[in-house]
């Protein structure tokens, strides 16, 4: 089981639509992301993966699941 299907198994469980993640450290363990600006958001339907574009060629190679 991916990461975040184990966070939107608590979505589920806590009726929440969507959680915002900003602290770096779990962007990390959730995409392996290990750049300074980033956010990701995990829906029900949907995750979204956040950052500028100094990021680009790192985040491509590093964040696979959130594309």
């Amino acid at each position: 089981m991916l990461r975040n299907d184990k966070v939107k198994s608590l979505l589920d469980e806590l009726q929440i639509d969507a959680l915002l993640v900003s602290h770096l450290p779990n962007i990390r363990y959730l995409t392996g992301f290990s750049g300074s600006a980033a956010l990701v958001i995990i829906a029900k339907n949907k995750d979204y993966f956040i950052t500028d574009f100094r990021y680009k060629d790192q985040s491509a190679a590093q964040v696979k699941e959130l594309r």
